[in-house]
C-alpha cells in the first residue's frame, strides 16, 4: 500500500507534463558495505562479524523540474543487498531459532528504498543552486540466517516523512564541474539519513557523470532494533530531457 502512494504520486506527477520543463534520468551503481546491528527476538547481530561482503547495486533517480521554482519533484529507488558466510564465534538465536557456535552461518541483508520529494528551487547566484523540500521515504528489508538444517528471515518496513536539502556549488576556478552535496534525512527520534558528497560534470549535450561518496543510515526500534549503515564510493550518469 505505501509503494503504491509513491508511485501514484509519480504518476500524478508525469500526468501534469505540461508544467514540467525538464526531466532527468539517473542511473547509479553504488559499492556499498553495510555494518553495524541488527536483533529481532533474540540476540544482537553484529553484521560486521557475519562476513558481508561489499556490493555493486543500483539506484535510480527521476528528477521533474517545473516551469516554476515551486514545482519540482524527484522519485528514486535503492537496493541494498549484502550477502556472507562465517562460522558463529558463539551461540545465536533469531526469532526464536537457535544457530549454535561452530556452525557455518549464512546471512543476507536486503532493504530497499523509495522516495517520493517536493522541493523548490533557490539560484543564489551563478555559483550555488540549492534545493530544499519534504518527501515520503518507504523502507522495506529482510535480515535472514540460514544453515543446512536451520533458516529464518525477519522483514522489515516502514513509512517516513523526510527533509530533503541539495547544495549544487560551482567554483569559477573547476567550471564546468559542480560540486554536489545532498542530505535526506527524518525529523522524527530514530534516525533515517541519506548523504552523498560528488563531482558532476555535462560531458556530452544533456549527458552529465556524476562520481563520489554516499553514506545511509537505518536506526530504528520497536518490533527489531537495527542501526545499520551503509557507505561507499558510486558513480552515475544521467540524461535530461528536456520541452
Amino acid at each position: 500500500m505505501k509503494r503504491i502512494l509513491i508511485i501514484s504520486s509519480l504518476l500524478f506527477t508525469i500526468s501534469q507534463a505540461q508544467a514540467i520543463k525538464s526531466i532527468e534520468l539517473q542511473i547509479e551503481g553504488w559499492n556499498e558495505n553495510s555494518f553495524g546491528t541488527f536483533q529481532s527476538k533474540g540476540s544482537v547481530i553484529d553484521l560486521s562479524e557475519r562476513g558481508l561482503k561489499s556490493k555493486f547495486v543500483p539506484s535510480i533517480t527521476l528528477d521533474l523540474k517545473g516551469v516554476s521554482d515551486y514545482l519540482n519533484f524527484k522519485f528514486g529507488f535503492t537496493k541494498i543487498k549484502n550477502e556472507g558466510k562465517k562460522v558463529l564465534p558463539s551461540d545465536m538465536q533469531q526469532n526464536g531459532v537457535n544457530f549454535d557456535k561452530g556452525e557455518l552461518l549464512k546471512s543476507t541483508y536486503n532493504l530497499d528504498i523509495y522516495d517520493a520529494i517536493y522541493y523548490i528551487k533557490k539560484t543564489q547566484d551563478d555559483l550555488v543552486n540549492i534545493e530544499l523540500g519534504v518527501g515520503l521515504r518507504y523502507f522495506s528489508g529482510s535480515y535472514k540466517s540460514k544453515t543446512c538444517s536451520r533458516e529464518t528471515k525477519t522483514s522489515f518496513h516502514k513509512l517516513i516523512n523526510t527533509g530533503y536539502l541539495r547544495a549544487e556549488i560551482t567554483p569559477k576556478w573547476t567550471k564546468p564541474v559542480k560540486w554536489v552535496n545532498q542530505v535526506i534525512i527524518s525529523p522524527i527520534d530514530n534516525i533515517y539519513i541519506d548523504a552523498r558528497t560528488a563531482l558532476k560534470t555535462e560531458i556530452y549535450k544533456n549527458i552529465s557523470i556524476e562520481t563520489g561518496y554516499r553514506y545511509n543510515r537505518f536506526d530504528s526500534d520497536g518490533k527489531y532494533n537495527a542501526n545499520i549503515k551503509s557507505h561507499g564510493l558510486y558513480g552515475a550518469i544521467s540524461y535530461k530531457f528536456k520541452f
